[in-house]
């Protein structure tokens, strides 16, 4: 099969529900929250929704962190795919912010969230407080792009988080992140990445197939 007509896909996961998430925490790199029973239930149902699919896993990347790694393992033994642990796949450091409520977090930094909203560039440009931007989020994971692109794999799963996950999107598409940093992925929605034509579909498992 030439190169031409072989159809290379990247499939995007976010993990299942972790506990801060159900607390409504900031939850970033520097925090390794378990799943929620939901969330191991979340895990579950997109692994399975991926074999219903019929979708031949050819490799699984994971997150190092716990509640991307468990889903990324739910995904494997349902597909019999290989699991690869990355770090580029973390999620944005979110530095001061870290395991906060959210709630709190916009009184505390009011300031800050004010700077950050001021446009879609200030969103990917501005830093959480000694934490990381998206844009620099951007530049952390381009190698596993690349590689990602450049592999021979047809299907590549990759699970991450929310906002790794912009970026991650971002360089498989040529989107521009500014274009998609207010997508909230849901913990139970797939994006399908086709990796000739860079265009995004996004399943809902709850209503897909």
């Amino acid at each position: 099969m030439t190169e031409q007509l072989r159809q290379r896909k990247a499939f995007i996961v976010r993990h299942g529900e972790s506990i801060l998430n159900n607390e409504k925490r900031h939850t970033g790199a520097g925090t390794n929250s378990p799943l929620t029973l939901q969330g191991e239930k979340d895990a579950v149902d997109v692994a399975s929704w991926l074999l219903r699919s019929g979708i031949r896993v050819s490799q699984i990347i994971s997150s190092p962190l716990e509640r991307a790694r468990f889903t990324g393992e739910r995904i494997a033994e349902a597909t019999n795919a290989p699991l690869e642990v990355r770090e580029e796949a973390k999620e944005l450091h979110l530095g001061d912010l870290e395991g906060m409520l959210i709630s709190q977090a916009k009184t505390d930094y009011s300031d800050f969230f004010t700077r950050r909203g001021r446009s879609a560039e200030a969103k990917v440009t501005t830093p959480y407080p000694n934490g990381e931007s998206p844009e620099q989020a951007t530049k952390r994971v381009k190698p596993l792009i690349d590689e990602i692109l450049a592999s021979d794999k047809e299907v590549t799963v990759i699970v991450g988080h929310l906002g790794v996950n912009r970026a991650i999107r971002s360089g498989l598409t040529g989107e521009p992140l500014e274009s998609i940093i207010d997508y909230y992925q849901e913990h139970r929605e797939v994006v399908e990445i086709d990796l000739t034509s860079k265009t995004a579909l996004v399943h809902n498992i709850d209503i897909s197939n």
